[in-house]
């Protein structure tokens, strides 16, 4: 099989997935909270 740039992004996503997926979602997550909790106080 060649060795093409598919198959680097493939083997780079699937590695990190776990790690970079849970610490980005908790990270999204705590901002739209963070913008839900503040934004509808005021109003």
């Amino acid at each position: 099989m060649p060795f093409t740039t598919r198959d680097v992004q493939a083997s780079l996503m699937r590695i990190p997935a776990p790690a970079s997926n849970t610490t980005g979602l908790t990270e999204t997550s705590r901002l739209t909270v963070d913008k839900v909790t503040t934004s509808p106080a005021p109003a």
